[in-house]
């Protein structure tokens, strides 16, 4: 529309055109249930250039286009007709204008504010997920060190009862080489008791 401005600079056609569809996107914007606060500036900045084209409009006193002499008499009043019904648009929204763009700042405050909340709930989710994460991971060690001691503590309870199986058999084997001395010799030759 702006490049139409530039190609058609007395066409009053293309101001309005422009204005309206500044307007309509403006208000688009402020009827959306959640929207950023950038968006809502770009809705502020829409609705003052829509005054200022509108005013431009306004205060243009001539008709929308200057007709070639030949003319019909009826297209120079479809003309004149049009021309009047987009001064009475703009007149009338000339009031709405100034209302909307001083709206725009609380809604611009107001989205700013739920900005912050909604900033506010992701960094309290996030803060909950490392939360987690991070309980998460002192059960995971917790648990990994309970099984290295339990593992620890089998190990140490294996190690005891092959050292005291260990000392019986030294032990045993002591008894019998003691036992063993103890007897007496036997000559070569010599039969024991049952033969």
């Amino acid at each position: 529309m702006k490049k139409l401005i530039i190609l058609y600079p007395t066409d009053l056609r293309v101001r309005f055109d422009l204005a309206i569809c500044l307007y309509d996107h403006a208000s688009t914007i402020f009827n959306q249930t959640t929207r950023k606060v950038s968006e809502t500036q770009l809705a502020k900045t829409n609705l003052q250039h829509t005054k200022k084209l509108m005013d431009y409009f306004l205060c243009k006193r001539e008709p929308l286009q200057h007709l070639p002499s030949n003319a019909s008499q009826e297209l120079e009043q479809a003309h004149n007709e049009q021309y009047m019904e987009m001064r009475s648009h703009c007149e009338s929204l000339q009031n709405e204008l100034g209302q909307s763009i001083h709206a725009a700042d609380e809604y611009i405050e107001f989205d700013r504010e739920e900005e912050v909340k909604l900033m506010n709930q992701e960094k309290e989710k996030a803060q909950k997920v490392t939360s987690l994460q991070m309980e998460h991971e002192r059960v995971r060690l917790e648990r990994e060190m309970k099984e290295r001691q339990r593992e620890e503590q089998e190990q140490l309870i294996a190690e005891e009862a092959a050292l005291q199986a260990q000392e019986k058999l030294d032990k045993i084997t002591e008894e019998l080489r003691v036992n063993m001395m103890k007897q007496p010799k036997k000559a070569p030759g010599e039969k024991g008791m049952g033969s």
